[in-house]
C-alpha cells in the first residue's frame, strides 16, 4: 500500500496534464467561435488545475515521496499549462506576443541558473531545481494571468486588470532573473578564490 501512495503525486500531476488538455480544448474551441463569453466550466477547470498543482507537492512533501523525476514532471505541467495557454491567447489576439517571450526567457534563465547552482553546489535532496521567492511570486501570477486573461476577454473592463498583472510578473520576472545571474556570478567568484 505505501509504494502505491508514493505514486499518488505523479498522479496527481498527471491528472493536471489531463485538465489543461481539456482547458485548451474548451479555450480554443470557444475563441475560435469568436464568442465573447467563457463558460463557467472553463474556471472550474482552472481551479482545479491550481487545487492539483497545490496538492501533489503537499501530498509528496507529506509522504516523503519527493523524486527528481517528479520534480521534473511538475515543471512540465506547470509549462504546459503557462505555454500553451499564452500561445492560443496570442494566436487569437487576447494577449501580446512579446509577454509570451517575457515568459519563454524566464523559463529558460530559471532552467540554466538551476542547472549551474545546483552543479557547483549539489543539493543532496532530490530536487533538479533552485527556487527564489521573487520567482515563485512571478510563477503564480504566470500560473493566475490565463484565467485573468479569459475574465479580460468575456468582460473587457477587466482588460487593466489584466495589464496590471502582465507588467507585474514581468517585473517580478527580472527580480528573479537578475538575483539569479546574481547568485551565479557569486558562486563563480567563491570557486575561483579555492
Amino acid at each position: 500500500m505505501k509504494k502505491c501512495l508514493r505514486f499518488l503525486p505523479n498522479a496527481i500531476t498527471v491528472l493536471r496534464i489531463i485538465l489543461t488538455v481539456l482547458f485548451m480544448v474548451i479555450l480554443a474551441g470557444r475563441l475560435a467561435q469568436g464568442s465573447a463569453g467563457i463558460p463557467a466550466g472553463l474556471y472550474f477547470i482552472f481551479g482545479f488545475i491550481c487545487l492539483s498543482d497545490f496538492l501533489d507537492g503537499a501530498v509528496a512533501r507529506g509522504l516523503k515521496a519527493e523524486s527528481g523525476p517528479g520534480s521534473i514532471l511538475d515543471i512540465l505541467a506547470d509549462s504546459l499549462f503557462i505555454f500553451s495557454s499564452l500561445i492560443i491567447f496570442d494566436f487569437y489576439g487576447v494577449m501580446p506576443v512579446w509577454f509570451t517571450a517575457v515568459v519563454l526567457a524566464d523559463f529558460l534563465a530559471f532552467l540554466m541558473t538551476s542547472g549551474f547552482l545546483l552543479h557547483i553546489k549539489p543539493d543532496k535532496g532530490r530536487s533538479y531545481f533552485v527556487f527564489d521567492k521573487a520567482g515563485r511570486i512571478t510563477a503564480v501570477i504566470f500560473y493566475i494571468i490565463p484565467a485573468a486573461a479569459c475574465v479580460a476577454y468575456a468582460h473587457p473592463a477587466w482588460k487593466s486588470l489584466l495589464n496590471v498583472m502582465i507588467y507585474l510578473s514581468v517585473f517580478t520576472a527580472g527580480v528573479s532573473m537578475s538575483g539569479r545571474c546574481v547568485s551565479c556570478f557569486l558562486s563563480l567568484k567563491i570557486i575561483k578564490r579555492y
